[in-house]
């Protein structure tokens, strides 16, 4: 990202977070702050102190409600309907949260409405009314125990956050399920004129009655007077009006981010007033900010305290993420006015100063995947968006480590402060860590990570304590994004971490949680839920790790050959009939049936097999487990028989040891060998060993119409007679992997043990890739033998993950929950994804699906990875001399080929393709394993050439690529044909226009010019060891005159 493009988005998202009530956000500091605002007069001073008695009236006035009933016939739904109910209402929400039945709860909307006061301030931060008597009307969202001896007496005020446009209830989103179990009231109160606006947006009928302007324009700063008037209505005797005629005894106010900042504008203007404000007591009884730093202005457009935390004689509980730091570091950036927008306050126990100030390491400011969040097309009805996408990098999920549990904590604790003078536990001495200072001594509050990545410091999560995973509080590294996320550490990292399950990370990670919990941290419901978290990773795979690890680490119960004879067979165009010459039945995809008659055994001295492998698979689905991508079994284990095609040196003398599994791609449903149509060449001019694997039921079904008789014994069909089960191949390919790690079976099936297993898929099958290494890499580890069971894998052109239940659809379903999260996981082993320019329509997500995005090089000792993005180059080649000729295909009953045409002038089959670089790709995994295995510590950056400053432009006014004068798209790796054009290349379709001749001459002079400059490129991309010699070779052959480069 462009370092503009990102300062905008990081200012973007504080301001849309604050969006205070007329600007910013103020200086923080409370001793040393130096807000802009209204120079103190002795005026103001006067009339501060003349308003005092106007004030404490107003903080007591008893305002109307007025319920707001339903539409008759109000249920649960996901979609927008026509029946009148209060925006957030628990039917609307996305988890479709049933606090009716399953809680024994009632939800109510009132209207409340009175008079409120405009303030403003003096340079002591004490507020003096600016107008007075100004009509209101807002609406509270109530829910509390419909069984009086429920009720716990508590009511728990939630000033609800502005900053998505609409009121999101986001105190009652971390502690619902705490506060339903308890029986605690709760009441959520529309904090500005922007919801109120949106809440008209959502129901024009049904809140065409709120009312928060002043002179005819919205005023924010009626709110002070609303969150007072509130608190004398719970203290009156008309308090049950809103609580099903309940009576609390105990009322606490709280406020989450922008309402966190409300909750402190609040308290430093009134909370002198509001300690004696409930007949000589308290209004409220302690307060809650969440995540809220800083303050904001009085009014619209009015002053700003200076003072963030006040002392107060109530608790004041105040709870920050690890996020909140970033405030401080705003005024780095343009634009942003140089203060700092982040406090800490020591924690105190004083009878006029009860503060407590608690740091969260690793944790986030939100969490987007709260089940009581309206749906997002609710949500679009106010505020015109929705739910912004949550969209992650490859590698990045969603944080596990959120504040729920602990603001549960801090919530109890509060109150035992107040009814039993029980101070809440401290935690100043365990803020956390930042050590870096700027020359003028100032603190940066960068903060100090461990060796893993996470932070230092602050309140520990047995989850940070004892990672698996390090800890974005800023979703993907970014400096201002309010969503977490976590990436994964590979299995061999965890195994070198935690050798022993048990031992070395169960016991300490419920060591630390009995920590919290006896520190008061968190409540019993927290670390119940800590030891329920441990309990279901079971060695870091889910719960059902022990059946998959059987299954996943099982051989092939069987491997039989299927014999055929390439001399007594003979290459043909036309398939033979083999029900009655039985002797000439012959794989499906075998070079006997290429088009271009391709000798693999007479001109490059190979040979080509057929075997079946059985063994038994299970079905996985993902979702069952809360967190990431985590697999448990859905059914099985199922007997299954699959086929795999083999080509491999006939002389062992001649492998290099090194075998590539090829998941043969079904995007034309049947068995297409995409890796070595891209390659084959490469493979057998170097001696590597070729395995394609059968992927898919409409792969099996074709081979069954193609030679019923060979292809009988195929078995995919689960516990459904008949019908075949796509959801059995990823323990297919483990078993695959793991035969080739055994010495019996991999001579079996090669003839010879290999020294380095690559596996991969292109289009399709690279989807497939995706979804095996994101769903199973726990699995694909070994800690015994401290063995990665693939020494590293290729994408080609596999831009999404597929379901882990695959359907015969190639795209997975929108709501499919087994469609992993991200993909490009950190997999222990490199991974090398080359894709074309096509794939571009996926990038970022295109809105549909978890995609991928350029994620830059990794060369750490747990994720070694390299992206490649091929300009101008289509997304597959229809045409090589390896495809199997039209009657195989259509005897296998899919279509023929048909070599492209189009009505376009000069306009041909483009000869740009991603080819070159695939080969490249596999060559460096090649290398890399060779030197990895004579040096463990070898540096991979010396075999893995960078690419991420090559990358395709684009441009940002736009969107779209930037192109040359030819009308092909500029940077990406750069194809010879990309420098030196003899066309313009077409992506979507794979056609190319070709220049005229009076072109050519005027940009080349002649063909030899030409030719040169060709060779220059080939020798530029050989240096930079991105393509291999063997490939450099034959192109720099094709260029001199064999009729590959026709446009001469």
């Amino acid at each position: 990202m462009k370092k503009s493009k990102q300062v905008f988005s990081v200012m973007l998202s504080a301001m849309l977070l604050l969006a205070p009530m007329g600007g910013g956000i103020s200086a923080t500091a409370a001793s040393a702050g130096s807000g802009s605002q209204t120079a103190a007069t002795a005026i103001e001073n006067a009339n501060a102190h003349k308003d005092l008695g106007q004030i404490k009236k107003a903080i007591k006035e008893i305002p109307t409600v007025k319920e707001i009933p339903y539409g008759e016939g109000m249920t649960f739904h996901s979609q927008p309907t026509n029946i009148s109910h209060p925006f957030s209402s628990m039917y609307s929400s996305s988890g479709h949260v049933d606090i009716w039945n399953d809680y024994g709860y009632d939800e109510k909307e009132y209207f409340m409405s009175g008079k409120a006061n405009v303030y403003s301030i003096d340079n002591q931060d004490v507020p003096y009314i600016q107008s007075s008597g100004h009509d209101y009307t807002t609406r509270l969202l109530v829910r509390f125990p419909k069984d009086p001896s429920k009720f716990s007496g508590r009511v728990y005020v939630d000033i609800l956050n502005a900053s998505s446009g609409v009121d999101l209830e986001d105190t009652w989103g971390r502690s619902y399920d705490w506060y339903m179990k308890e029986g605690h009231a709760y009441i959520g109160i529309t904090s500005k004129t922007d919801t109120i606006n949106a809440l008209k947006n959502f129901d024009s009928k049904r809140y065409a009655d709120l009312n928060w302007k002043v002179n005819g324009q919205d005023e924010n700063g009626l709110i002070w007077d609303m969150l007072s008037q509130l608190g004398s209505k719970l203290r009156s005797d008309s308090a049950g009006d809103i609580l099903g005629g309940l009576k609390p005894q105990y009322v606490y106010l709280s406020g989450q981010s922008q309402s966190g900042i409300y909750l402190n504008t609040y308290i430093t203007l009134f909370d002198e007033l509001l300690e004696n404000s409930n007949h000589g007591k308290p209004l409220f009884n302690g307060y809650m900010n969440i995540v809220g730093p800083g303050t904001t202005y009085v009014s619209s457009g009015g002053p700003q305290p200076k003072t963030t935390y006040s002392n107060t004689g109530v608790p004041y509980m105040v709870i920050m993420s690890e996020f909140e730091h970033n405030f401080a570091n705003l005024s780095s950036l343009p634009g942003m006015s140089d203060k700092a927008e982040y406090e800490r306050k020591p924690d105190s126990s004083t009878k006029n100063n009860k503060f407590r100030f608690y740091e969260v390491a690793g944790a986030p400011h939100t969490d987007p995947t709260l089940d009581v969040i309206p749906f997002s097309d609710e949500i679009k009805l106010g505020n015109g968006k929705g739910r912004p996408p949550k969209e992650y990098d490859p590698g990045h999920y969603e944080s596990d480590l959120n504040l729920q549990s602990f603001v549960n904590a801090v919530q109890e604790n509060m109150h035992k402060w107040v009814t039993e003078g029980i101070p809440a536990p401290s935690a100043d001495d365990k803020w956390i860590d930042f050590s870096k200072k700027n020359e003028g001594g100032k603190t940066l509050y960068t903060t100090k990570t461990d060796e893993n990545g996470n932070a230092l410091g602050g309140i520990r999560d047995p989850r940070i304590e004892y990672p698996v995973a390090t800890y974005f509080a800023s979703r993907n590294g970014l400096p201002f994004e309010t969503n977490g996320s976590m990436v994964f550490f590979t299995a061999d990292k965890i195994a070198k971490l935690y050798p022993d399950f048990e031992k070395d990370y169960k016991k300490p990670f419920l060591t630390q949680a009995k920590y919290l919990l006896d520190q008061g941290y968190i409540l019993q419901e927290g670390y119940d839920k800590l030891v329920n978290y441990v309990n279901e990773k079971k060695g870091f795979g889910g719960p059902d790790a022990d059946k998959i690890n059987a299954v996943a680490d099982a051989k092939p119960s069987k491997i039989v050959e299927k014999p055929f004879d390439p001399e007594q067979i003979g290459f043909h165009t036309v398939e033979p009939d083999v029900a009655v010459h039985p002797e000439l039945s012959h794989p499906y995809n075998s070079m006997l049936d290429s088009v271009g008659a391709v000798d693999i055994w007479n001109d490059y001295h190979y040979t080509e097999k057929e075997f079946f492998l059985s063994g038994q698979a299970n079905i996985y689905e993902l979702g069952n487990v809360e967190g990431n991508d985590v697999p448990t079994v859905k059914s099985g284990p199922y007997d299954y028989t699959n086929r795999i095609i083999v080509r491999m040196p006939q002389d062992m003398k001649n492998f290099s040891g090194a075998v590539y599994i090829d998941i043969l791609n079904a995007s034309n449903n049947s068995d297409m060998e995409d890796t070595w149509r891209r390659s084959w060449e490469y493979f057998m001019q170097n001696g590597h060993g070729y395995i394609g694997i059968t992927s898919k039921d409409v792969n099996v079904a074709a081979l069954k119409k193609f030679d019923p008789a060979r292809y009988a014994d195929i078995d995919w069909t689960a516990d459904k007679a008949g019908q075949y089960e796509n959801g059995l191949f990823w323990d297919m390919l483990s078993q695959l992997g793991v035969a080739l790690k055994d010495d019996e079976q991999s001579r079996q099936i090669l003839g010879t043990k290999p020294n380095f297993v690559f596996l991969g898929g292109q289009s399709q099958s690279g989807m497939y890739e995706n979804t095996y290494t994101n769903v199973f890499q726990p699995y694909l580890y070994n800690a015994e033998k401290d063995q990665y069971l693939f020494d590293g894998y290729y994408n080609l052109v596999g831009a999404i993950p597929a379901s882990i239940q695959p359907s015969g659809a190639i795209m997975p379903s929108l709501t499919d929950k087994n469609t992993p999260k991200t993909i490009f996981k950190a997999m222990g082993v490199p991974t090398m994804v080359v894709m074309s320019q096509a794939e571009s329509g996926f990038k970022e997500g295109a809105g549909l699906f978890p995609s991928y995005k350029n994620k830059k090089d990794q060369n750490s000792q747990y994720d070694i990875f390299r992206q490649y993005e091929v300009a101008n180059a289509p997304h597959s080649d229809a045409i090589s001399p390896i495809i199997q000729n039209n009657d195989a295909l259509v005897k296998a009953g899919v279509a023929p080929r048909k070599y492209p045409v189009t009505d376009l002038p000069n306009t041909l089959k483009s000869n740009l393709h991603i080819d070159m670089f695939v080969s490249g790709a596999l060559d460096n995994l090649y290398d890399f394993a060779v030197a990895k295995k004579a040096n463990p510590d070898v540096d991979p950056k010396k075999y893995f050439p960078t690419a991420e400053d090559k990358w395709l432009k684009v441009d940002p006014a736009t969107g779209k690529f930037a192109r040359d004068a030819h009308g092909n798209v500029i940077g990406g790796l750069r194809h010879p044909l990309s420098d030196n054009p003899l066309a313009t290349y077409m992506v979507r379709s794979d056609f190319m226009t070709l220049f005229s001749e009076g072109k050519l001459v005027s940009l080349f002079g002649s063909k030899e010019n030409w030719v040169e400059r060709m060779n220059t490129s080939v020798n530029h991309l050989l240096a930079q060891d991105l393509i291999p010699q063997t490939v450099a070779d034959s192109y720099k052959k094709a260029m001199h005159g064999d009729g590959s480069f026709a446009s001469w």
